[in-house]
């Protein structure tokens, strides 16, 4: 990772962790936030989750991370779906064989794209593809991830998913969020539903 991507995500992971903790009163939960928390995996030794949850010494959720600006968003769609699942799937295999302790942490996931005119227009599917999901035929990438997030949940991969669209994702600016089940307040207020029924002595 170069220090210009090192820095970028450092910023991003920094800003997502206080927007937890300043929420996450609102619901009654008091949580901190930690970058770069790793955990054991299950096809992979350990795996880094950008973003580590915690209520107290506990562990409550794990946050898997992206942020795509145009174009990379186009070039890294493929590589963001394998991640995101790959992740999820490391991590309820690796506390089905007890490597995680008594308590599942919450498996969440962010992900922010630039709201580009391009990401308005053009999809995945190129007229080069011989065999297409047809779910995914005529979308433009806006669209493709939001199908992609809608099934992280749907197939249970993960517990709770936030989808936004930003002008730019690295500068100021107001959050869309194409899906209305899956927002940032969604995503704070199951985090913080799960932290109130943790067992008392976590």
């Amino acid at each position: 990772m170069d220090a210009e991507v090192e820095a970028s995500e450092a910023k991003l992971h920094e800003a997502f962790a206080g927007f937890i903790e300043e929420r996450a009163g609102e619901y009654g939960a008091v949580l901190t936030c930690r970058s770069g928390t790793f955990l054991p995996g299950y096809y992979r030794p350990t795996v880094r989750w950008p973003v580590g949850v915690y209520s107290g010494d506990t562990l409550a959720a794990v946050v898997g991370m992206s942020s795509e600006p145009w174009p990379s968003l186009a070039m890294n769609f493929g590589p963001v779906v394998e991640e995101a699942i790959a992740s999820a799937t490391d991590l309820r295999h690796a506390y089905q064989e007890g490597l995680l302790g008594t308590v599942m942490p919450l498996a969440c996931y962010y992900t922010c794209i630039e709201d580009h005119l391009e990401s308005r227009l053009m999809g995945p599917v190129s007229g080069r593809d011989a065999a297409v999901n047809p779910a995914f035929a005529d979308l433009t990438y806006r669209d493709a991830y939001r199908v992609f997030c809608q099934r992280l949940m749907a197939t249970g991969h993960y517990d709770v998913v936030c989808y936004a669209t930003r002008d730019r994702t690295d500068l100021g600016g107001p959050f869309r969020y194409p899906d209305p089940e899956l927002t940032f307040a969604a995503l704070v207020a199951r985090i913080s539903s799960h932290v109130s029924q943790l067992p008392k002595w976590n």
